[in-house]
């Protein structure tokens, strides 16, 4: 970034020594932390920060906001400062990478003479309730408009090109490598035609063909009060009600770990709670959905290279005549 009102010390540094044509985006790959971006912190976790020079050379250079990281955060702090102070201020933002946006990363691959983009980290700017005022404010400011998101995504492509959902199932897990199409999107008879190909055993297939039916087990959940409920299964896990309280056997375990939720949580991780109100299958008839809220498609957007647009609208706020 330029030294004018914001520069990213890192990159300054090492600009005197890389080539003329050099462009992270281009050095594909998922590249969060490669390398050259952590070995200085491996020393001060080993310990080695003891033996560090002092850092007390004067370079003669003053700020009026030093920012430390230049991610989504650090960048819209400094857009947030320079809108608040004024656009004559000095800001240095520091990273140790050798690309802003931190996990927003923007990958380029060139084939057959054409350039395909596609993220290498963060994908999408979304919200589960309507966004607060600031993060609102700032997608509006640099033209976002989060509303249109459907005028651009096609949901029913894959449909429309007669294509359609498959789980593999690997040999370490299931015994053999067998690739089975037809995978519901959704609980029904759907469901028992497509477990039937499976590479499962007749015990985890009747379980699963409980559970996708909709069919309950255990109906002692009913005789708690609703509150008693839901406190119950907010601590547990959604794999622990599946054995205690759903029927679902240890030989069924293997088939739903394809289930995930928000944030990377799996059966094991996630709370039977949050899994009942995503509409995970075994909770019918216990009133456990979310109450009616706004979609969340009405708060989700998505660039093709995910959030690495959003930090370059960011920079090019900050540096317009560097970043057209």
């Amino acid at each position: 970034m330029a030294r004018n009102s914001a520069e990213s010390g890192a990159s300054r540094k090492a600009s005197a020594s890389l080539p003329a044509d050099y462009y992270p985006p281009a050095l594909t790959g998922l590249r969060g932390s490669h390398e050259g971006s952590f070995e200085a912190a491996h020393q001060v976790r080993d310990g080695a920060y003891l033996t560090f020079p002092r850092l007390d050379a004067d370079t003669g250079e003053e700020y009026d906001l030093v920012v430390v990281g230049a991610g989504i955060s650090g960048l819209a702090a400094a857009h947030f400062f320079r809108k608040m102070m004024g656009a004559d201020k000095k800001i240095l933002i520091l990273d140790n990478h050798d690309d802003f946006g931190g996990h927003a990363k923007r990958n380029e691959f060139s084939y057959q003479g054409r350039t395909f983009i596609g993220y290498g980290g963060t994908m999408s700017i979304e919200t589960p309730f309507p966004y607060s005022y600031v993060s609102l404010a700032l997608v509006s400011e640099l033209g976002i408009q989060v509303d249109r998101y459907s005028e651009f995504h096609d949901g029913e492509l894959y449909r429309k090109l007669g294509l359609k959902s498959a789980m593999f199932f690997d040999r370490e897990s299931f015994g053999e490598d067998r690739l089975v199409a037809g995978m519901p999107s959704r609980r029904g008879d759907g469901w028992r035609l497509f477990l039937m190909d499976a590479p499962l055993s007749e015990k985890a297939r009747a379980d699963l063909f409980r559970l996708f039916d909709g069919m309950r087990k255990d109906d002692r959940l009913h005789t708690l009060a609703f509150s008693e409920r839901k406190d119950l299964l907010a601590r547990m896990s959604y794999q622990d009600y599946l054995l205690k309280h759903a029927g679902v056997t240890e030989e069924a375990l293997p088939f739903l770990r394809y289930m995930s939720f928000r944030n990377n949580k799996y059966i094991d991780t996630c709370p039977a709670l949050e899994a009942a109100r995503s509409g995970a299958p075994g909770f019918d008839g216990l009133g456990l959905e979310d109450p009616p809220r706004l979609a969340w498609e009405d708060y989700h957007f998505h660039f093709p290279d995910g959030n690495a647009t959003m930090t370059r609208l960011l920079v090019n706020r900050l540096l317009p005549a560097r970043c057209p």
